[in-house]
């Protein structure tokens, strides 16, 4: 009878530890990261991106949003890129704001991010520093700049 009573006890232990277990993790959707990259559609321009490494982050919704909601021709809007954790780890996407059809010719504008997925699947994200090398013309008006800063001291 007692070993009745324990194994009983055993099994209702282990439900009840179970549902404290499940209650703590069970049934959490992870965390997904959206890009929100400004742009203008209407002009022939998109934002498209490369990813450094696959199977880290999946795409899961790419949609562009209006203005404020509204569809006016050249108002602008929001490139809206989702995604959510594949499998443990760092990925960097890079994104490109340009036109499909010109070949030969330098994005108008690029952004990089730096995505991590944590071992619960939840997507961190930030935006990496910019690496563009500097001109001639930008050195020149750097150091008229600090001239001039200079000179007001």
């Amino acid at each position: 009878m007692n070993r009745k009573r324990n194994r009983i006890k055993t099994v209702f232990l282990c439900m009840a530890m179970g549902a404290m277990v499940c209650m703590s993790g069970c049934g959490k959707k992870a965390v997904n990261y959206q890009v929100k990259l400004d742009g203008n559609m209407t002009t022939g321009y998109a934002w498209t991106y490369t990813m450094g490494e696959e199977g880290i982050v999946k795409e899961v919704e790419n949609v562009y949003e209006d203005k404020d909601g509204e569809d006016i021709a050249g108002g602008g809007g929001t490139f809206i890129f989702e995604f959510k954790g594949e499998k443990e780890g760092q990925v960097q996407l890079d994104f490109s704001y340009a036109r499909s059809w010109e070949e030969n010719v330098a994005p108008e504008d690029t952004k990089s991010y730096i995505l991590t997925v944590d071992a619960n699947g939840n997507v961190t994200g930030e935006e990496a520093a910019s690496e563009a090398p500097a001109s001639e013309d930008t050195a020149e008006s750097d150091a008229a700049d600090a001239e001039a800063t200079n000179d007001s001291e």
